[in-house]
């Protein structure tokens, strides 16, 4: 009789496509780590103690004991806390979330996180690129780019600005600085603005994006705008929201069964 001394679907797939008959006798042995012990050392001491564990129950059958530990910077990730914490943990690697491309120079780029994709116009985008473009713009001192649900389907793109101090937001200015930007691709330019005097912050500074997904267009003390275009080629429009803009957007949410993806 063989016995795989795990619960782990992933080996009970691999014996399977082996063709090999089998059973499942999990091992509940303590998993602590011993101090100073190797990422390698420990694994393989784990994956021992767990053959021996199922083997003293079961003397005369085959025990296979395997075990698998993630370590970045020989530092072992532990198992899984949470769902978010095992979407980081797959396949024997650490997934970051980064974000990043390569020109045809070569060079990577940072391209934000992986909670930064937006889909627009059946198309994905990277907030990174689209953030170092509108940054470049005088008045502003730092740049956030997020998703914002459209009617019908997918995301529109929209931008919080954060102003340097005592300076005014002049959204013509800003349309006409969006036609100068060569690099700014077909799909970038803002559909909503933000206008603010400071984004939002984690304890460490880094600029997060959670308040401002919740609050979209929809909500907030901010100066609100949404893009128009008068004629095709022209410069974008950027018209102050007043409350019937955002019922009327509101509403066409509805309309289209949307409305689910605005906060609360």
């Amino acid at each position: 009789m063989l016995i795989l001394a795990s619960a782990s679907p992933r080996r009970r797939e691999l014996l399977t496509q082996a063709g090999l008959v089998f059973e499942v006798h999990a091992a509940h042995i303590d998993e602590a780590r011993l101090p100073y012990e190797a990422p390698e050392t420990y694994v393989h001491r784990l994956a021992l103690e767990k053959a021996r564990a199922i083997h003293a129950r079961f003397p005369d059958a085959i025990v296979i004991g395997a075990d698998t530990t993630v370590v970045f910077q020989n530092e072992i990730m532990n198992k899984p806390k949470d769902a978010a914490n095992a979407e980081r943990m797959r396949n024997g690697m650490y997934w970051s979330g980064d974000l990043a491309y390569r020109d045809a120079d070569g060079w990577f780029w940072f391209a934000g996180r992986g909670g930064d994709w937006l889909r627009v116009d059946s198309e994905n985008l990277a907030a990174g690129p689209i953030e170092r473009v509108l940054v470049r713009f005088a008045d502003v001192a730092a740049v956030a780019v997020y998703p914002v649900p459209d009617p019908r389907t997918g995301d529109e793109v929209m931008a919080a600005l954060e102003l340097l101090p005592g300076r005014v937001f002049d959204p013509d200015a800003f349309g006409a600085f969006l036609v100068e930007q060569r690099d700014l691709g077909t799909k970038w330019t803002p559909a909503f603005l933000r206008v603010t005097a400071a984004l939002p912050v984690t304890a460490s500074g880094k600029v997060t994006k959670e308040s401002l997904r919740r609050d979209g267009w929809w909500r907030g003390e901010d100066a609100l705008f949404r893009r128009r275009w008068e004629s095709a080629g022209s410069a974008p429009v950027f018209d102050p929201m007043a409350p019937d803009d955002v019922v009327a957007r509101l509403t066409e949410l509805n309309t289209h069964g949307r409305s689910g993806l605005v906060g609360g």
